[in-house]
């Protein structure tokens, strides 16, 4: 699952429509047949994938994406850390 369009969003609006999101996500994958992917594991992963890409915003910069939306993603980037509680994966 690729998060990096919830990873500039506040957190009250991410919140909205992430998790009906993600278990739509994970009840597609059950009924395509993936056995033994737990909703937790799902959450995990969405989790962990958040963090990949907050951890790759320095890098927009590095590439030429303008600095002052780099500076408001990685503002948002940390709004949405603490929310999901992703010091927990490091």
């Amino acid at each position: 699952m690729h998060t990096s369009s919830f990873l500039g969003w506040f957190p009250e609006r991410r919140r909205a429509v992430e998790k009906p999101l993600v278990e739509h996500y994970h009840r597609t994958l059950a009924e395509a047949g993936v056995a033994g992917y737990t909703w937790e594991d799902c959450w995990h992963d969405y989790r962990l994938s958040t963090l990949w890409m907050m951890l790759r915003v320095p890098l927009f910069s590095v590439i030429g994406v303008d600095e002052g939306f780099c500076y408001q993603l990685m503002e948002r980037s940390f709004l949405n850390f603490e929310d999901l509680a992703l010091e927990d994966l490091l």
